[in-house]
């Protein structure tokens, strides 16, 4: 974010789909409030704490809600709070929710910690021994692994000025240690943690000025190890701004509102996203009024949930709104550029808010005088063979396509490495991630030949740069017939990669419909996944995602034989790690029901992880049965499993499964890695 770059900008930037506009939530809080913490505890359960509920400063909550987004309803029936506080910290550690220092309804700074334990059944509220390195209101929080990362606020109780103090709270033993303190001191400012770094986001400073710079600070996905310092992002925010809302899309940051504080005080309505791998900010879709003091949640991939807040005057609100926001297409940048050319370079207000986002948008903040020149050469390079963009041989940086415009690209043979000719002919799959297609590709051998194959067409780059060096060394491993083969991948038109192509279905469909696999049935399927894992693993390549759904199955009868599919999160690790002797940590992936406790609580994985979720398949094709049906949504499952809670065994049993199957079973999914067997033990124990 040094500079500005117009390739890459002008072909990143977000779109408000279908109407560019923040829409009311219908259900509203029981209360208002605002200065409040909010998470989402799942997919669909949002719960609110705290706040001020009045104007008046000392007027302060400890009231919890909780929304229910099937029911639409907030629930106020939740445990309060010990303390009321406003101005405090919120994070989540797996199912440990935490708050952190504020104010309480004296007007008094806190420097306590409460916590409540929601995986309980009766759960409440309690105040750690640990305490903050100092009485703190307007400090902001984030939680990376297990530590939580508090930087800045103020103490307002001895007249202080906002801090610089960072410090770092380990949420499984209660302790406090010392972090690198931020470039700029700060307070009632924002963070959050993203691709691998924490920013922090406007504030105040300590002469009470209302900042636009952004802090950020690389730290390993574990939260043990960070930078020695801060990287300060100069005059970034085109509007300074204090107690803005933050949430996150892709790799971009989105800052809501908030107060910007000058030489006059005024809230603000204006919306920017900051993107952190490119050099440009967006103005996007105003609010529907000024707002400051408000949370704000990312539901998915593409909506933000705006909770609460206080209106321009001093009105606490009750009230949600949405928005929801997508990537625009490659040729609505290349119009805008077109037009953004015509605009300036006839001295005329730039209109491009308008091409991009529609009649409720805002601009592109734009640093170089040279803009028109640069617009020019990016145009002519996006052109320059035969005048057409769309046969253009460049890579683009865009995001995100629709599953139309991919298909467009079906329309004639697809350039491969090796030349030859690839035609999707069915699609099979359009997920969030990527569509599938069923195809053919002309032999490499040439000649009239051809090989069904199943096209997997990426819609968003950064899942394709995420996985394209795990896929390169898919591609190094020679062909076995129990995991899926990686034939080939292009970057160009669209980011794809080609697999061989299976027609027998996914496991967990047949156990849906077929029910359980006994004897030699059973045994020879369970050896044939074990085949593959003792493939990947002895290249080194650890799975992250194996689950019944990512195993497909082809033959029939006796000949079934399993293929492992979905390697897109299968990561290269070294040679030590394949072996189990150590564990990389690189953030919690995959999916909640085959997802080992040591991902679940620190984000750590080795070939061991894969181990445990074979366990969980292996009790799947043992009871025709899946794990957790009776637990709800994604955060209910992890909070179970990291209690060491786990399919239900006595399964086994009624289904009698032997004891030497059943032992298996629970070896592969003990809580300690070291204790699970390889793949090569596996394979001797099912013999």
């Amino acid at each position: 974010m040094s500079s500005y770059s117009i390739k890459e900008s002008l072909l990143s930037g977000f779109q408000a789909e279908p109407s560019p506009s923040w829409k009311a939530v219908r259900s509203t809080l029981n209360r208002k409030r605002y200065h409040h913490g909010c998470v989402a505890l799942d997919d669909n359960t949002l719960l609110v704490v705290g706040g001020y509920e009045k104007s008046s400063k000392y007027d302060v909550l400890r009231s919890v809600e909780v929304f229910d987004r099937q029911a639409q309803k907030w629930d106020k029936n939740w445990p309060k709070l010990n303390v009321n506080r406003a101005e405090f910290a919120t994070v989540i550690v797996v199912d440990l929710l935490f708050v952190l220092g504020g104010r309480d309804g004296n007007g008094e700074c806190l420097d306590s910690v409460e916590c409540i334990n929601l995986s309980q059944t009766s759960p409440k509220w309690v105040i750690l021994d640990v305490k903050l390195s100092s009485k703190k209101c307007g400090c902001t929080a984030v939680a990376v692994g297990t530590l939580v990362y508090i930087m800045g606020g103020k103490n307002t109780n001895d007249g202080s000025t906002a801090q610089n103090h960072v410090d770092i709270f380990d949420a499984s033993m209660h302790k406090r240690s010392k972090g690198p303190p931020l470039n700029q001191p700060r307070f009632a400012c924002a963070s959050v943690f993203l691709d691998g770094k924490i920013y922090v986001v406007g504030g105040n400073d300590d002469s009470d000025n209302s900042l636009n710079t952004i802090e950020s600070l690389s730290v390993s996905s574990d939260g043990n190890n960070w930078a020695s310092s801060w990287h300060t992002y100069e005059n970034f925010l085109a509007t300074p701004r204090m107690y803005p809302a933050l949430s996150t899309i892709s790799h971009c940051l989105v800052v809501i509102g908030g107060i910007h504080k000058g030489e006059k005080e005024h809230v603000l309505e204006s919306v920017e996203i900051v993107d952190t791998k490119r050099d440009i900010i967006w103005q996007c879709v105003d609010l529907n009024q000024p707002i400051y003091g408000s949370a704000a949640v990312t539901l998915d991939d593409s909506r933000i949930l705006l909770v609460g807040g206080c209106s321009n005057n001093q009105k606490p609100l009750n009230s949600s709104q949405i928005l929801k926001l997508e990537f625009a297409s490659y040729e609505t940048h290349i119009a805008a550029v077109e037009r953004e050319i015509k605009v300036l370079g006839g001295g005329k207000r730039s209109s491009l808010k308008k091409k991009v986002f529609g009649s409720g948008g805002g601009s592109i903040s734009r640093k170089n005088k040279n803009v028109v020149s640069k617009l020019k050469a990016y145009l002519k390079e996006l052109t320059k063979q035969n005048g057409s963009t769309r046969n253009a041989d460049y890579s683009v940086d865009s995001d995100v396509d629709s599953g139309d415009e991919i298909a467009r690209y079906f329309e004639k043979g697809l350039p491969s490495y090796d030349s030859g000719g690839i035609v999707a002919t069915k699609e099979l799959v359009n997920s969030g991630q990527a569509v599938v297609y069923r195809g053919t590709m002309r032999n490499k051998e040439g000649g009239k030949n051809k090989q069904d194959v199943a096209i997997k067409v990426f819609k968003n780059r950064k899942d394709w740069d995420d996985c394209k060096q795990e896929l390169m060394s898919l591609l190094k491993i020679s062909g076995h017939t129990n995991v899926m083969e990686v034939l080939d991948f292009f970057e160009v038109p669209m980011p794809a990669f080609v697999m061989r192509y299976v027609c027998g279905g996914d496991l967990m469909n047949h156990l849906s419909k077929k029910g359980k696999f006994t004897g030699k049935r059973a045994v020879s399927l369970l050896q044939g996944i074990g085949e593959g894992l003792r493939h990947l693993h002895s290249h080194a390549i650890v799975h992250r995602d194996l689950k019944s759904a990512n195993i497909l199955l082809e033959g029939k009868g006796s000949a079934l034989r399993p293929v492992l599919i979905d390697l897109g999160l299968g990561k290269a690790v070294p040679k030590s790690l394949a072996e189990g002797k150590q564990y990389q940590t690189r953030g919690f992936c995959g999916t909640a029901h085959g997802a080992a406790p040591e991902m679940i609580s620190s984000g750590m994985w080795s070939t061991k992880s894969d181990m445990y979720a074979l366990g969980i398949i292996m009790w799947e094709i043992l009871t025709g049965s899946f794990p957790y049906i009776d637990k709800k949504g994604f955060r209910e499952v992890i909070s179970f499993v990291h209690a060491n809670g786990r399919p239900d065994a006595g399964e086994m049993q009624r289904e009698k499964v032997s004891q030497k199957h059943q032992q298996l079973v629970k070896s592969l999914w003990d809580k300690d890695p070291a204790k699970r067997p390889s793949s090569d033990e596996f394979l001797a124990m099912t013999m």
